[in-house]
């Protein structure tokens, strides 16, 4: 399999980091993140966790699930800067963690 990275860089002007959540290629169905912090994974280390906190530069980042249990955060909500939409199974729990995590507060 091709590393596109460079290519990457190039097409969109950013940084481009590779790396894994939780032994996880896919780390788009392993966390969720927006500016603000990010929620991933809950068998993520605290090495990943960090680091991930380093590379998007972000105040937070915590573990979690969605949808009562769940793992794969990344594949059961979406999030940008003002709205988090969470699976409807997600429990009181689940949604205080990434409001937490992922809200800014004033």
């Amino acid at each position: 399999m091709k590393n596109h990275q460079e290519e990457i860089q190039k097409a969109l002007d950013v940084n481009v980091e590779i790396g894994k959540i939780a032994d996880i290629g896919n780390v788009g169905s392993a966390g969720l993140a927006n500016d603000h912090g990010a929620v991933i994974h809950r068998d993520a280390s605290e090495d990943e966790a960090e680091k991930l906190k380093q590379v998007l530069e972000l105040k937070d980042v915590d573990i979690g699930t969605v949808n009562t249990g769940s793992p794969f955060v990344g594949s059961g909500a979406a999030a940008n800067n003002q709205t988090i939409f969470v699976g409807e199974d997600t429990s009181g729990p689940e949604i205080g963690r990434i409001d937490r995590t992922m809200v800014e507060k004033e």
